[in-house]
């Protein structure tokens, strides 16, 4: 079979690029691409360069002539540049004015490829407006609000979803994409549709008018104009809309991965409803039960014992404790008063800072657990030189927790459901501060049934950041994650006019620990493509990728977070407006 020829070591597009130098700025570099880029240009490729090296070693000399930049526009960068070019004719181009030119064997215009801030990206920041010509009404310009970017920017109420019709079947169809993938190659697309899916999820959740079959032609050019609908599409015209536009006439949806679609498969059935138990099940292991002929969850948590099913010892104990049968059956409202009541006065006895968090503090009475935060008044280990706190010190605040607990409260038998579970930041070895045990109690009101208990320790300097991070919800938390990793980035410009800078903290060392003395706090240095980061377990600036697998976060600046008092202290450090817990159900 002859050989197959390759564009990257076409002779013609060799001969186009001689006579020219061109500099490449690529996102991340690696011997094969340098080797790609090499073999494309030929000897016109004068460097392959990361933003970051833009700063440190690039060089544009008299031969240069197109600095082609494959990444995003960043204001500071572009100004390094230009300050490398000077007074010489170079052209900076983005990256596409490149692959056209290897692929046509002709150089494109370069006005027409000019690496520069995206107009729309300009237009569509935070709760700006944008303008759309309505075909249907000769052409007149109608003013359409566009929605904040993040969640978090937005105050979310359960009174104020009038979509929840819609909302609803997209966090059920969510809930297959999550849990009811069954190879690994659906692993990738999946997580990436889920993470849009949230954010749709959120936008409508505040969408101020009701999506019928009546207002749908009008409310549908507006939502293509807000961020996310259209992103990931699974079709040339939007994925999104095309899947709103069934739900919203109340037909089935064309999609070949709708709940309709994949609630008929029995495996996937299978798969999904083990995982929900949420007792340690992965996918391969859920595979492997289903193989061996379990049906599903309450299946499963009755053949737990079975030998033939080999379930593992501590994935058995989870079961027996599976929200099924009795469990499955939410608490109402004076069950979960006497819960609340039982463990905050538990807290008191022990001399416990104490919350009751997630969906009940954000007003939602009912469900099947609750997650209380606790903190000492007073921890002699939480200071400048120890973090995180010695594990005997905390150990004896669980202990004189749980005693009071056992002593004077009406709540049945406790045992512990997962061991100790640890709120890690991520990538560092300071993975103690938050101290999560799963607990449950016997039902006060139904017979049989278990409870689930979430008791989680926080040393009292990130006191804040825990009750911000464990009121929820998920989206929510996910959204202040994802703003505080841009907020700064200029290709966002989230908080026009804020220069945030920290007020004191520590510089970490390369294990992730303090450097002393405390240093006054710094802004970011875009050169090193810092960001700050924000998790419960408090805020840093880091260094590095926050999704990359390879590339780990590098902390290199700790707040000092016991300057954050209260929630709100968080919200105006970033220039946000303080949303109250009620207001977070995104």
């Amino acid at each position: 079979m002859p050989k197959r020829s390759r564009k990257d070591t076409d002779p013609a597009a060799k001969e186009l690029f001689k006579g020219t130098g061109i500099v490449v700025v690529v996102k991340e570099k690696s011997p094969v691409q340098a080797a790609t880029w090499r073999r494309r240009l030929g000897e016109a490729l004068q460097g392959v360069f990361t933003a970051s090296e833009v700063y440190e070693s690039m060089a544009v000399d008299e031969k240069t002539t197109h600095v082609v930049c494959a990444v995003e526009w960043e204001e500071a960068l572009a100004e390094h540049i230009d300050t490398l070019i000077g007074s010489r004719t170079v052209a900076v181009v983005a990256g596409e004015w490149l692959y056209q030119a290897i692929g046509r064997h002709a150089f494109p215009v370069e006005s027409d490829h000019r690496w520069k801030s995206s107009p729309n990206r300009r237009k569509r920041e935070g709760a700006a407006t944008a303008r759309f010509s309505d075909d249907d009404d000769d052409d007149d310009e109608e003013e359409v609000v566009v929605f904040a970017k993040y969640a978090c920017m937005r105050a979310t109420t359960v009174e104020g979803n009038v979509n929840s019709r819609i909302t609803g079947y997209l966090c059920e169809l969510g809930s297959w994409w999550e849990f009811g993938i069954l190879d690994a190659d659906e692993e990738g697309p999946y997580r990436a549709r889920v993470a849009i899916l949230c954010k749709i999820v959120s936008l409508l959740k505040v969408w101020p008018v009701e999506l019928t079959p009546q207002t749908w032609s009008t409310e549908r050019r507006k939502l293509a104009k807000q961020y996310h609908v259209d992103e990931r599409s699974t079709s040339k015209n939007g994925g999104w809309l095309v899947l709103l536009d069934a739900l919203v006439a109340g037909k089935e949806p064309t999609r070949p991965d709708t709940v309709e679609k994949w609630s008929a498969d029995p495996r996937r059935r299978a798969v999904r409803g083990m995982r929900l138990l949420k007792c340690g099940i992965g996918r391969e292991e859920a595979r492997r039960l289903e193989d061996r002929g379990v049906s599903g969850g309450e299946d499963l948590v009755a053949r737990r014992d079975d030998p033939d099913l080999d379930v593992p010892e501590n994935v058995q104990r989870a079961l027996r404790l599976a929200l099924v049968g009795p469990s499955a059956r939410p608490m109402d409202e004076t069950e979960t008063l006497a819960f609340v009541g039982a463990l905050l006065a538990a807290a008191a006895a022990a001399s416990l800072k104490a919350e009751i968090v997630g969906s009940y503090r954000r007003g939602k009475i009912g469900g099947h657990d609750l997650d209380i935060l606790l903190a000492p008044q007073c921890d002699p280990s939480v200071d400048t030189d120890r973090v995180p706190p010695q594990r005997e010190i905390r150990d004896a605040h669980f202990d004189d927790f749980f005693a009071t607990l056992a002593l004077s409260s009406p709540l049945g038998v406790q045992e512990e459901l997962r061991g100790i579970g640890h709120g890690k930041v991520k990538h560092s070895k300071r993975d103690d501060r938050l101290i999560v045990r799963h607990v449950v109690f016997r039902s006060l009101a139904v017979p049989g049934a278990f409870r689930h208990v979430d008791v989680v320790l926080a040393p009292p300097s990130i006191w804040a950041h825990a009750l911000l991070g464990w009121s929820g919800s998920r989206n929510f938390q996910r959204s202040i994650r994802e703003f505080t990793s841009h907020c700064h980035d200029h290709n966002w410009r989230d908080t026009k006019g804020i220069e945030i800078k920290g007020k004191r903290g520590w510089n970490l060392d390369a294990n992730g620990e303090r450097t002393f003395p405390a240093v006054e706090g710094r802004a970011l240095d875009l050169r090193r493509r810092e960001h700050w980061h924000w998790s419960q377990a408090g805020l840093f600036i880091v260094s590095g990728s926050t999704t990359s697998k390879d590339r780990p976060i590098l902390h290199l600046y700790e707040e000092d977070n016991a300057h954050f008092q209260k929630e709100a202290d968080i919200f105006h450090f970033f220039g946000l407006d303080y949303r109250a817990p009620r207001e977070r159900c995104a």
